[in-house]
């Protein structure tokens, strides 16, 4: 066994060392990226007039025409499809903000922000649904809680977290550290695949519950944005035990005996269903027009240039502090928060551009994709990925940037990116990574930590290439982490490192040719 693993280890190197040799004329268009030009980006996208970006809003407009501008300016990259299309791919969403949504039997009543509160969308109007308590809500090979059940067209109750015993030893994978069965997103993924219309996960405990809401609660009331004519396909809340177990018709008393057998590795045989609860959501609702800026370059092989490597950031940010705020400055600029990405897709659309103009170009196609509302749950590249302009079957890798400028508190040498997501579904992309940084960046650390699974901070769901990885592409996200101005009106161009970013642009342009020139697509060979 050990010599097949061998010969598919040295054939994957092979093809890598191939690709990475045919590449090493483009060289020279990699120059062509620089601090100076990056920041003459940045310094346009985070411009006070830009008004942090809002989706939707004037300075959102006016980013989109600046990109769509720089994009016509280097000629070789046009509009997606052909010259008589636009570089918008123009998408609607709706501002909403909740009147009222609330669950009742009759005699309990549960309301939002006060009980439970909403992570995604919601059906609206009045209805019932049974809800139907599931233990933790994991589906696994070695411990599944929907074995035996029929939850389809049901809301799913489940605990948060999963299984362990009184000394921290989770019964997944027996050790102290959570397993995949603790992640809310696999949950939700879960109750979705077993034909569940909704989730509802319970705190531990009440005062946690309320802890988390008295936190939150100012944001979780703010209007937010969903795509307009998707669907409400699956809804999701968090909630309070105690009431929830009160309009299921049960108590934390009654439940803590199924608790502790849970806690032992014994799923539930028979689940507590309670029928026909009262559903009602009502909702205050604003049209808001914007669009994913799209440019393309390409492939010059006529059997490989059907196939497609996006190349994607945001562009889109937070906007505005509210009128309220004591602060000065109500400009959240967004400079690092993504400027820094879109300008380094700025930059190495327009080395491509220069390396076709001189007849070496890349073999596949390359689409250079700038999404819009982003901080607002993904929503420009859930759009793309579910009404994409070039299949997503010819599309066979994203590589995403998202906040490539700044230096967090766990690094002391700036030159450091976190890898995320490149050995998740394809593990000759990640070799590819591996090779290609090796070859053209040494000096740069490839810092997995965020790469984990199990990491409490989730960045492999927070940004637009997990709409790409769910749908079974390949993804790399290059990140250098959170700082004390994230979201905040400190992210300011003067805070940016203009020679960091122009490393890992560099870097993220030589993956690109190396993936763009490979003799085969990366393959999927990990769920």
């Amino acid at each position: 066994m050990r010599y097949i693993i061998f010969f598919a280890s040295a054939l994957i190197l092979g093809l890598t060392a191939h690709v990475l040799h045919a590449q090493s004329s483009l060289n020279d268009y990699a120059k062509s990226i620089t601090k100076a030009d990056l920041e003459r980006h940045v310094r346009k996208l985070a411009a006070d007039d830009m008004e942090g970006r809002e989706t939707g809003q004037k300075g959102q407009k006016m980013a989109a025409e600046y990109i769509m501008r720089e994009l016509i300016g280097d000629e070789i990259i046009g509009p997606v499809k052909d010259r008589n299309t636009s570089y918008y791919q123009k998408v609607t969403m709706v501002k909403r903000k909740w009147k009222q949504i609330s669950l009742s039997n009759g005699s309990t009543k549960l309301e939002n922000l006060k009980d439970f509160f909403l992570m995604g969308d919601f059906e609206q109007g009045t209805f019932s649904r049974d809800l139907v308590f599931l233990g933790y809500g994991i589906d696994l090979p070695e411990y599944s809680d929907y074995k035996g059940q029929n939850v389809r067209g049901k809301f799913v109750v489940a605990l948060s977290g999963e299984p362990k015993n009184k000394k921290g030893v989770y019964f997944i994978n027996k050790k102290t550290e959570t397993s995949e069965g603790s992640n809310p997103e696999k949950k939700a993924e879960w109750a979705r695949k077993n034909g569940a219309l909704g989730l509802c996960l319970l705190y531990e405990d009440d005062a946690n519950f309320s802890f988390t809401l008295m936190a939150y609660k100012s944001e979780l009331d703010k209007e937010k944005m969903e795509l307009v004519g998707m669907g409400v396909s699956f809804s999701f809340i968090y909630a309070s035990p105690t009431p929830m177990y009160k309009l299921m018709g049960s108590s934390s008393k009654a439940m803590k005996g199924i608790i502790k057998k849970l806690d032992a590795g014994v799923p539930q045989k028979k689940s507590l269903v309670a029928k026909n609860i009262k559903f009602a959501a009502e909702a205050q609702e604003e049209p808001v027009n914007t669009e994913n800026v799209l440019g393309f370059v390409e492939g010059t092989d006529s059997k490989l240039k059907n196939e497609v490597v996006v190349i994607s950031a945001h562009y889109d940010h937070i906007g505005l502090l509210p009128e309220s705020s004591k602060q000065p400055d109500k400009i959240n600029n967004g400079a690092d928060d993504d400027a820094s990405g879109v300008a380094a897709v700025l930059e190495i659309a327009e080395a491509m551009a220069q390396a076709k103009a001189k007849g070496e170009g890349p073999k596949r196609s390359i689409l250079f994709a700038f999404f819009t509302g982003e901080e607002k749950g993904l929503l420009g590249s859930d759009y793309y990925s579910t009404f994409p302009i070039y299949p997503l079957q010819n599309t066979i890798a994203n590589l995403n940037i998202d906040m490539i400028g700044r230096m967090d508190v766990r690094h002391t040498d700036p030159n450091y990116v976190y890898i995320i997501g490149s050995d998740m579904l394809s593990s000759e992309l990640h070799t590819l990574s591996e090779n290609t940084a090796q070859t053209y960046s040494p000096d740069i650390k490839l810092d997995y930590m965020y790469n984990d699974p199990n990491d409490p901070n989730q960045f492999y769901y927070r940004s637009d290439h997990y709409n790409f990885a769910k749908h079974d592409i390949p993804v790399i996200f290059y990140f250098t982490g959170v700082h004390e101005d994230y979201h905040k009106p400190g992210d300011e161009v003067e805070k940016i490192d203009f020679t960091k970013m122009e490393k890992l642009t560099k870097l993220i342009f030589h993956t690109a040719t190396a993936l763009s020139n490979a003799p085969t697509r990366p393959k999927v060979d990990k769920k």
